[in-house]
């Protein structure tokens, strides 16, 4: 604090390469707050949680500061700077479904193949319907975005979460904790409202336990996920700090819409959401 207790802190300076004064970001546009473009996304989860591109639209429209702080973190963080400036593709380790098949029975290489081929899942799939990204890396910045997307999936197999929406209401909690995004939180937030207005509380204490596993965990960002594919999937959580797996209760697709149904809250909800697009839609 200076005279007067006004502020004097300065804004941080770029982080650069010290070897050739290169931004690590160059060329590289971060997100910025987009309230229209959040409030369209959020309607569009009310009527299909199973919208991944939605999850992006609405990540992308309230990081602002949260990204480049996070990048930040990983860029100072020396494994994950080095990860960074070998510009890994983790997209190209993931899509090689034969190699991950034949990796040894308990690795995190074929336990994330055995997870993602019992639902039909693949790494590919999920870029194409999130991923508005450079895959060509021209810089950090741009290897960051992607692997934050790649490593998702990874994440539910650490966790022992599966795909069902309690399984992504875990994933909602650690992802919050992790990458600081308000999205995460808003997400969990509104989810956990409509089920509490019908009576349905247990999600609350998933997001809770799932935002502390996440906050006391290695920054995940910067972990080696390619080596990490090889090793036992035990020693994998112990590494990044993470526990194992306890039980909890499913909550499908088909049940959701039936407590959606009954929820007061999603409806008023719903149309104050839409409400509030349109009128930013008005004065846009």
């Amino acid at each position: 604090m200076g005279l007067l207790g006004l502020s004097t802190k300065r804004p941080r300076p770029p982080l650069c390469d010290p070897a050739t004064g290169r931004r690590y970001d160059e060329g590289f546009e971060w997100p910025r707050r987009n309230l229209k473009a959040a409030l369209q996304a959020i309607e569009a989860l009310g009527a299909d949680p199973d919208r991944t591109d939605a999850v992006g639209d609405l990540l992308a429209n309230t990081g602002g500061k949260a990204c480049r702080n996070l990048f930040r973190r990983v860029i100072e963080d020396p494994e994950g700077r080095r990860i960074l400036m070998e510009r890994r593709n983790l997209l190209k380790a993931l899509a090689d479904r034969e190699h991950l098949s034949q990796l040894p029975l308990g690795t995190l290489g074929r336990d994330y193949y055995e997870w993602t081929a019992a639902r039909g899942f693949t790494a590919t799939e999920l870029a194409e319907f999130v991923d508005r990204r450079d895959r060509s890396f021209p810089s950090e910045a741009h290897v960051f975005d992607a692997r934050i997307v790649d490593m998702h999936d990874l994440w539910h197999v650490l966790g022992g979460w599966g795909s069902d929406l309690y399984g992504e209401m875990h994933l909602l909690g650690c992802s919050y904790a992790q990458l600081r995004n308000p999205g995460w939180l808003i997400m969990g937030v509104l989810f956990n409202l409509t089920l509490a207005s019908v009576g349905r509380v247990e999600g609350i204490g998933y997001f809770a336990r799932a935002w502390a596993i996440g906050y006391r965990a290695k920054l995940l960002v910067g972990v080696d996920w390619e080596h990490m594919l090889t090793l036992p999937t035990a020693e994998v959580r112990r590494l990044v700090g993470m526990p194992e797996p306890k039980p909890y209760r499913k909550l499908d697709r088909d049940e959701w819409q039936q407590l959606q149904a009954r929820s007061l809250f999603f409806h008023v909800m719903k149309r104050l959401i839409g409400s509030r697009a349109s009128t930013a839609d008005s004065r846009a």
